[in-house]
């Protein structure tokens, strides 16, 4: 085989070298070189012709041979990571290139409110992520890419549905920001991140250019776009496997009736729970859990990308395409996207460019017919008693249990039982973008942008007739006990529309060690939303779900169209002096529709300044500081998030159904008829919440990269919160008043970024650790409590100390936002005795007299004031809200010749959540236990059931159905510190060798395996495995978990 090669090379060179020949005959010639740092050659290397799309790439030992080169052309070499260098060709010139690595970051551009700036230059707060650390990882959800990454931006993922497992993000424990993709305000969720060049955060006066939307910080994405140079086709294919991060964890049957028996549940025979246990023949034991959920679900991701061009045209395309499955046995659960994208720039001429941007995405969400909150319901109630699947009849629901005849979680899982919901969502975007440069004045362009969106969300609803069975072992039978579900159709259609066209004059020019950039802009914004929905009930058959079948008894309909609209004028002024002074000032002069004429208009200035001290004489020749900046920002921006149209008196149609449990009716000469309803009083004052912000910032690069420092502390006042005002009116007024602008809060924190990296021989490596804390409080947050009425007497009316809690417990005034006030405890009381020894009278909170309906096993609660009685005195703040103070991370990326690593560290601390009632009464509502209330409830001796013979016991008796009132209170003893460390991502990819690369004909093979959400350390104590740090805020186990991924993909490129 491998003579025959050699031949056949022989043969192709005998051809070509002639033809090469001819060629330079002609004046067309060939470079060969090596392109090489300080410690050896760089594979895939580039150098091109400027100008052109002819190019080359090194072989493993950094060689390159570039055909069809004259003299004079430029040609530029470069590698990721290093300085570019440009070279004139000659036949003289030397071919061998040495590269240095590109240690200073400052001349990086980030992309700024309609603009872009060198690194070295901003004067706000701005993070830039790269689309290498976007696409280390397969996620369903481009939100969850910046979890761990950017210091400020607090990140909380509390679900893993297919299609709606997005990560709520949060900028400073501001909000939510806005969001805008290449100028667009869209959802960042749904992006493929393969089409995603850069994510930018504006967090201080930066974000202050967008007024009235950027109140909570702005996120800028920016798509990729083709460069000059040859056509470079990429396809990344990965095939991933999902998990739930942690699982339910019930008791087993023989567990399950021993509880029963101990909280009066049930009263099953020692004999019959020693047969449980045993899992004697009719006395086995079911893994609902399992059964409903598989252990893992496949998601396959693929995109295909294509980018190049001429000095003229460039294009950037691509297509891409994935499918989660979720974690249902049955796969009636799955998300599904189709999306592309084409970003083509032209140059007319040397004056005028001309910008296309399309994109399009197509999604389909589909899950059972029965809601999630009903399928969990079912599923917490599934006694493992009973059998999630009748013996021998899998086509039928199997009941659940728990007392309900109309709960089969197992069949509520399938769309064959319980019918489905099907989400249908399209997504169209374009963007035209003209630019001008004046020719008689140098640097002033003119702009014009036309940018359209649409969305259009259908969604389809059959909630099938479930009839439910449960098997009778002693017949052998299945014997229906209910149904579920009841034939009903319903659809609904969603349209929006966005447009909003945008002029601009520009201008940029340097005068000897000036520098100044500026930007004039107008822009409106029109939006428009239409909503239709339509339900029937009694379907003639669910193999034909559609409206017009269904009963013409108790036909609903809706309707309603929205408009809404923006108009702005923004301007802002860069002034550098010798690329060591700068300044920047901006306003934005908004319009909104939700307010009236008179309140229309909001004006929103920022000023901000930034000082290079590395630049100053004092500390240019020091080494050790490459370099220095100190910023400075203040910003003043708003918020018109305030409802729609509240400076309008506004009524609501009251629909005639007949059905008293929907509203009130009337009745008229022809029967029921449809009433108007007005939805309060207007207030024509209402107007903008404004935002004041204030940051400093340092930067810092030392030791040629070996430490960086990024630093920014913050303060923020926000004032004109709306709220109902406090005016006591007669209860004959008959109306709600209308609410204002009268609460204010202020938010204050910082932001740290501490950045290594460095290289020994073929190793590099770069840490970045990302630390972010951030406070608010109530500055003015009136609430309707007099103290007179929690004073018991008029000396008591006067006591600091009584004041002082009255302030803390009942008042929010001057407290923190971010808390949970509520009782502080001291375990539980291990028998009677203990019950009859405690002085302390918890009736309030127990019910009967003295401590007469306390029982063993229940929460001790601590006497905080010493008056041996148990109220809101004792209340105290016992920990805080659901919001982190604290986001950390950690990014490592690695590389040693062919082989590379990336890890993601993402935590967070300072918050807490609390679990919900069916985690407070062991078998309330029926419900089946965990395993850790098994293992850690007070456990009663059969001999003496007032002591406790559980020597692990943390957590109150089992309880019957009906709740504890005493083991129900707002208290410590259920807030659980959500403090955690999580394995976000890790990757580990290898490089083919170049040898192998030219042989086969690719410039890029990248084989990796990844993971997310792999490993979570954490303070949850006996309640880890079973819940997770970032849930819910109530946590109770009837949400849909979080997801653990784990990928293997490929990358290649031509």
């Amino acid at each position: 085989m491998n003579c025959k090669i050699k031949q056949t090379l022989k043969k192709v060179m005998s051809l070509v070298l002639p033809l090469f020949a001819v060629f330079t005959m002609y004046g067309q010639q060939s470079i060969s070189g090596t392109i090489s740092d300080e410690n050896g050659p760089l594979p895939g290397a580039t150098v091109v012709i400027k100008g052109t799309t002819n190019g080359a790439q090194t072989d493993f030992d950094g060689n390159f041979t570039l055909a069809d080169v004259n003299d004079g052309d430029t040609l530029e070499f470069s590698y990721i990571g290093y300085q570019t260098i440009e070279m004139s060709y000659d036949q003289n010139m030397n071919p061998n290139v040495v590269l240095i690595e590109d240690t200073d970051a400052l001349d990086e551009v980030v992309v700024v409110g309609y603009g872009s700036q060198k690194k070295s230059s901003l004067t706000g707060s701005v993070v830039k992520v790269d689309n290498e650390d976007l696409t280390r990882v397969s996620v369903a959800n481009s939100t969850e890419l910046l979890a761990g990454r950017v210091a400020g931006v607090i990140t909380k993922q509390t679900t893993g549905i297919p299609g709606a497992d997005g990560t709520a993000l949060n900028v400073r424990g501001f909000g939510s920001p806005l969001i805008l993709v290449d100028g667009i305000e869209m959802a960042l969720g749904r992006i493929d991140p393969n089409e995603i060049e850069s994510i930018n955060v504006l967090k201080d006066a930066s974000a202050a250019i967008y007024g009235s939307r950027a109140g909570n910080g702005v996120i800028l994405v920016t798509t990729k776009r083709g460069s000059v140079g040859k056509p470079i086709i990429s396809y990344t294919g990965t095939m991933s496997f999902q998990q739930p991060v942690v699982w339910r964890n019930n008791v087993n049957g023989g567990q399950f009736v021993e509880m029963q028996n101990e909280g009066g549940a049930a009263s099953y025979t020692p004999e019959e729970i020693q047969s449980y246990k045993n899992q004697d023949p009719g006395y086995e034991s079911y893994d609902w859990e399992r059964t409903i959920f598989r252990t893992w679900a496949p998601m396959n991701q693929h995109s295909l990308t294509a980018s190049g061009g001429s000095e003229k045209v460039k294009f950037f395309t691509s297509i891409g395409n994935l499918y989660q499955s979720g974690s249902f046995r049955s796969g009636d659960m799955n998300y599904g996207r189709t999306n592309t994208r084409s970003n083509i720039d032209f140059e007319i001429n040397d004056n005028l460019t001309v910008g296309l941007d399309l994109g399009y995405r197509k999604e389909k969400r589909s899950e059972p017919g029965m809601p999630q909150n009903n399928l969990y319901n079912a599923f917490i109630v599934s006694e493992p008693i009973l059998p999630p699947v009748i013996p021998g009849l899998p086509g039928l629901a199997a009941n659940s249990g728990g007392g309900f005849g109309n709960r089969a979680a197992y069949g509520g899982s399938q769309r064959s039982l319980s019918g489905f919901v099907d989400r249908f969502n399209e997504v169209f975007n374009a963007r035209i973008q003209m630019e001008y440069k004046i020719p008689q004045v140098e640097g002033l362009a003119v702009k014009g942008t036309l940018t359209y969106l649409s969305e259009n969300l259908q969604t389809k609803d059959l909630n099938k007739r479930m009839p439910v069975y449960q098997y009778n072992f002693n017949t052998e039978e299945a014997e229906q006990v209910g149904q579920a579900g009841n034939d009903n159709i319903s659809e609904s259609l969603r349209q929006f529309k966005r447009i909003y066209p945008t002029i601009s004059i520009t201008y940029e020019n340097s005068f000897g060690d000036h520098d100044i950039k500026g930007l004039l802009l107008t822009e409106t914004i029109d939006e428009e939303t239409i909503n239709f929905g339509a339900s029937r009930r009694d379907l003639l058959s669910t193999d034909l779900p559609f409206l017009n079948l269904g009963s013409e008894e108790g036909i609903q309909n809706s309707g309603n169209a929205l408009e809404f609209g923006r108009s702005s004028v923004v301007g802002r002024v860069n002034y550098g002096y010798k690329n060591k002074y700068f300044l920047e000032s901006s306003f934005r002069y908004d319009a909104s529709s939700n307010f009236a004429e008179d309140s229309r208009w909001g004006f929103f200035p920022s000023v901000s300044a930034a000082w290079r001290i590395s630049e100053e004489d004092f500390l240019k020749d020091v080494e050790a500081v490459n370099s220095l900046k100190l910023r400075l920002s203040y910003s003043q921006t708003g918020n018109d998030n305030i409802g729609l149209f509240r400076y309008l008196e506004a009524f609501s149609i009251q629909q005639a159904t007949g059905d008293k449990s929907s509203g009130p009716y009337l009745f008229s000469n022809s029967g029921l008829s449809t009433s108007i309803a007005t939805t309060g009083l207007a207030n024509p004052n209402v107007t903008w919440r404004s935002l004041t912000t204030y940051n400093l910032g340092i930067d810092a690069q030392l030791f040629d990269g070996l430490l960086g420092v990024e630093l920014d502390v913050f303060y923020r006042d926000q004032e004109g919160i709306f709220a109902t005002p406090l005016t006591d009116f007669p209860s004959t007024f008959g109306a709600t008043l209308p609410q204002e602008n009268q609460n204010s809060t202020s938010n204050r924190g910082f932001d740290l970024v501490l950045t290594h990296r460095n290289k020994i021989g073929a190793f590099k490596y770069d840490v970045a650790l990302s630390f972010g804390f951030a406070r608010e409080r109530y500055e003015y947050w009136p609430v309707d409590r007099d103290i007179r009425a929690y004073a018991e007497s008029d000396e008591e009316l006067n006591d600091p100390a009584f004041i002082k809690r009255f302030n803390l417990i009942q008042l929010r005034n001057g407290n923190w936002r971010n808390r949970n006030i509520g009782y502080k405890t001291d375990g539980i009381f291990m028998s009677q005795a203990e019950i009859d020894a405690y002085p302390v009278d918890q009736s309030l909170l127990a019910g009967g007299t003295g401590n007469s309906l306390v029982a063993p096993g229940d929460i001790r609660y601590v006497d905080l004031n010493g008056d041996n009685y148990i109220d809101w005195r004792d209340q105290d703040e016992i920990g805080k809200g659901g919001l982190p103070d604290m986001t950390y991370g950690i990014n490592l990326n690695a590389s040693y010749k062919n082989f590379s690593l990336s890890m993601l560290l993402q935590g967070a601390s300072g918050f807490n959540f609390t679990f919900g009632n069916q985690i407070r009464n062991i078998l309330i509502n029926n419900v089946v236990p965990y395993k850790f209330q098994y293992d850690y409830r007070w456990t009663p001796d059969p001999n003496d059931p007032t002591v406790n013979i559980n020597p692990n016991a943390q957590l109150p008796a089992s309880t019957a159905a009906n709740a504890n009132a005493n083991n129900t209170q707002v208290s410590d003893f259920w807030l659980q510190d959500g403090t955690y460390l999580r394995l976000k991502n890790l990757n580990f990819g290898y490089e083919l060798p170049q040898q192998i690369k030219d042989f086969i004909g690719v410039d890029n093979f990248r084989l990796f395996v990844s993971g997310s959400n792999l490993i979570t350390w954490n303070n949850l104590g006996i309640y880890k495995g079973t819940f997770d740090s970032e849930g819910p805020i109530n946590q109770d186990g009837t949400t849909y978990p979080l997801i653990k991924t784990i990928s293997y993909g490929i990358n290649i490129s031509l």
